[in-house]
This record gives structure tokens, sequence and C-alpha cells, in this order.
């Protein structure tokens, strides 16, 4: 599984872009997030999935 996490400033035209691969674990939990993760959208979530993490690469975007 491979999850990616990006970060854009629109106005310096900057950011970051994180990937994570390695292998899903079983469902870790139902309903409410885990203590500690924050969702930008609201809503109650069907199920929670674990990664366990083989290789981590991101990079840096630099101003344009």
């Amino acid at each position: 599984m491979a999850f990616e996490v990006d970060e854009l400033d629109e106005f310096t035209r900057s950011g970051t872009s994180v990937i994570v691969e390695g292998t899903a674990d079983a469902e870790v939990g139902r309903g409410d997030l885990p203590p500690g993760v924050d969702t930008w959208p609201a809503g109650n979530r069907p199920f929670v999935v674990g990664i366990e993490v083989s290789l981590v690469t991101g990079r840096r975007l630099l101003p344009s």
C-alpha cells in the first residue's frame, strides 16, 4: 500500500511531498480515529487501516 501527503504553498509555489510504502495491517478500528489523528474533512470514518512502513520517500518543492 502507498500513502501520499502533499503540502503546497500557492503563494511561494513551494511545498513538500512524502510517500510512505508498506503493508496494510488488518483493520485497526471502526468509527472514531485514534487519539492524535487530525483530519481535514469532517465526518465519521467507516474504518481505519494501519501501515507497516517499509519505505519513506519525499522531496521539497522549492519556489519557482
